[in-house]
């Protein structure tokens, strides 16, 4: 084995020391599926939306979006009407394009 390969595996049995927080893990995960879908995006620009609404916008599964909206939700990342349905950025509050007046 070369030093490099030596010093590499010592970082990595290092790494695999650390305790693993699994909520900070799901929550960057959750994050970059918002990204990746554009969902903060859709939600900063549509406002309080329900996830059938979102996943529409979207153009993903409902199920998916729900997981998504409910675990921000419970992260406090997001407002969440139970009534309603509705959730929203906190920041967001403009007029959505599912239930506006056509």
């Amino acid at each position: 084995m070369t030093t490099l390969m030596i010093e590499e595996l010592e970082v990595f049995q290092q790494e695999m020391d650390q305790p693993v927080d699994f909520g900070e893990a799901l929550q960057e995960a959750v994050t970059s599926v918002g990204d990746s879908y554009g969902l903060y995006e859709l939600m900063l620009h549509h406002g309080p939306i329900t996830s059938a609404c979102l996943a529409t916008q979207a153009g993903i599964p409902e199920r998916l979006a729900r997981l998504w909206l409910n675990v921000q939700a419970d992260d406090n990342r997001l407002g969440h009407q139970r009534k309603t349905g509705l959730y929203a950025l906190w920041c967001s509050w403009p007029p959505n394009p599912c239930t506006a007046s056509r």
